[in-house]
């Protein structure tokens, strides 16, 4: 077993099976349930507080990969980041990956300029830069892309007159 630097000090890192699955379902439900309660008083302030402690619990980790990987019908189905978690030692190293990332952070989007002409351009935020232009590129390759004009002509839309 691996020794891991956690906030509270060095702690021998714990294996898949050994964990008390009883304990940390009870964990994540107590916390449901204080959210709940929480959200029925109006109690925006605790709301968020144990938001915040549910998205940064490891119980709520453990249980959410175990959840995942093991008790879904899912389970042998990649996901986005195509990778099927079948081990106990992957489980906890995708728990370990999880819960160091840090999810609820979101990254800043990139700002771009657009030009529009002879007035100023206002910025931009695109946080899904590659995939849109990559998708873009895909069509202009293959000849999909066509501006309006062409599909006026070849739908033989007439032009529109101005009404008096």
């Amino acid at each position: 077993m691996q020794n891991t630097v956690l906030a509270n000090g060095a702690e021998e890192r714990t294996g898949w099976n050994a964990i008390d699955w009883r304990r940390a379902n009870q964990i994540v439900r107590n916390l449901r349930m204080r959210i709940f309660k929480a959200s029925q008083t109006g109690d925006l302030k605790r709301l968020r507080s144990l938001q915040k402690m549910m998205l940064r619990s490891r119980s709520n980790t453990l249980v959410s990969v175990r959840r995942v990987t093991q008790l879904n019908s899912g389970k042998h189905t990649a996901g986005v980041d195509r990778v099927i978690v079948r081990t106990s030692e992957a489980r906890m190293n995708l728990v370990d990956d999880l819960h160091a990332s840090q999810p609820w952070r979101a990254s800043p989007a990139r700002r771009v300029y657009i030009p529009k002409g002879q007035r100023q351009t206002p910025p931009v935020g695109d946080s899904h830069r590659s995939r849109s232009s990559h998708a873009s590129s895909r069509q202009e390759r293959s000849g999909t892309r066509m501006g309006s004009s062409v599909r006026a002509k070849q739908l033989r839309i007439p032009p529109r007159t101005k009404s008096p």
